[in-house]
């Protein structure tokens, strides 16, 4: 697939395009009704949905833009799923979150630190279970080193890497939705087709456009074999396998991207603690399991015959060789694969119209136009 070539979405409920623009009093939005279909390029970001009456941005949240000339619009993901996909993400991985929105109180000079929303659930990278458990807040560095070039000082002011945006509990982060993933910071992927496994779910995917790994010092994959080999616009197939509350991920060519784990309210609660103060109490946390009771890293099942997993490198079905992972810390590679040629196919049966950038789509022969109206400021 080309870094060009438009991907189809559906709306799963009555949203809003929000129009995106420093202009306060210009802002403007589209009404989209559930089943209308839009079309896109692979650009997905985590960024605001809206701008409040002082001006600064608010309700940070995983979106799809949509674009023309001097005209950008945006969509919260979580609305929309890949028109073309067999299956959706189900609740073993699903998770609503809230937006965010941002918390200067949280942060240090010159930043604006965003606060999570309030959610009773979040996948992270597995080493925050180390970290927390250590009650030792510099064992982060050992997992993500780059976090330490955030600390300096600027003549009496002293800029901490605790205390940098990227230090929190957003840094790994993981989103799953129908239309989008989003991998930590910094990482993001547009979904192509969802398929329901015996493991778990096999995604095809888009990189998102906009992501660049030289921009993103210190997030989660930053320097990873991802973003040695990929590039904006290139497609991978991701494997998903649930066990319990951990969640491995593999490429389809068998290497392994990262463990995540499912963590409750009082796990990230205190994690925030400990990232921020370097206390933490560990009376109610809850820790993540697998289906068997177990809280360790393993290599994966081997996928069920009935079930073959295509390598994208390949056009015959291939066998994935097992993970060789040991101890507790994850592997964390990612291996970039060919584009996928076969672009979405055309609707035929649908009349679309070009609305700032998006082609809104209704079912049927009936055409349906977005009405723009003004956001109040």
């Amino acid at each position: 697939m080309s870094a060009q070539e438009e991907l189809t979405f559906v709306a799963v409920r009555d949203t809003v395009a929000l129009r995106l623009t420093d202009d306060i009093d210009a802002d403007t939005s589209m009404d989209i009704n559930a089943g209308d279909l839009i079309r896109a390029n692979a650009v997905i970001t985590f960024s605001p949905l809206r701008r409040r009456a002082d001006g600064w941005p608010d309700d940070w949240h995983l979106e799809i833009r949509l674009a023309s000339p001097h005209n950008w619009y945006s969509v919260p993901a979580k609305d929309f799923r890949a028109a073309n996909t067999e299956d959706v993400f189900g609740a073993d991985i699903f998770i609503d979150y809230p937006p965010d929105r941002e918390d200067p109180s949280i942060g240090q000079p010159n930043e604006n630190p965003l606060a999570i929303g309030d959610t009773d659930a979040m996948w992270v990278p597995f080493f925050y279970r180390d970290v927390l458990s250590s009650q030792d807040r510099d064992l982060v560095l050992y997992f993500q080193p780059d976090l330490f070039a955030f600390q300096h000082s600027i003549h009496t002011t002293l800029y901490t890497w605790y205390g940098h945006i990227q230090a929190n509990i957003r840094n790994g982060r993981a989103m799953f939705y129908d239309s989008a993933i989003m991998l930590g910071i910094g990482t993001h992927l547009a979904v192509r087709n969802i398929k329901k496994t015996d493991f778990g779910y096999l995604v095809e995917s888009i990189v998102s456009e906009w992501d660049n790994d030289r921009r993103w010092r210190g997030a989660f994959l930053h320097g990873s074999e991802f973003w040695a080999r990929y590039r904006p616009g290139q497609a991978v197939t991701l494997l998903l396998y649930i066990d319990g509350e951990y969640l491995d991920i593999y490429t389809s060519s068998g290497i392994h991207v990262a463990t995540y784990i499912r963590v409750g309210r009082e796990f990230i609660a205190q994690y925030q603690n400990l990232i921020r103060t370097n206390t933490s109490d560990l009376t109610n946390v809850q820790w993540p399991s697998r289906a068997d009771g177990s809280t360790g890293v393993r290599p994966r099942p081997e996928p069920s015959p009935a079930q073959p997993v295509v390598d994208d490198d390949a056009e015959e079905p291939v066998e994935i060789p097992a993970a060789d992972i040991a101890g507790d810390i994850p592997e964390q590679e990612i291996v970039v694969a060919q584009d996928i040629t076969d672009a979405t196919p055309p609707l035929p049966w649908a009349l679309p119209a070009v609305i700032a950038g998006a082609v809104i789509i209704a079912g049927g022969a009936v055409l349906v136009v977005a009405k723009r109206k003004r956001t109040q400021s």
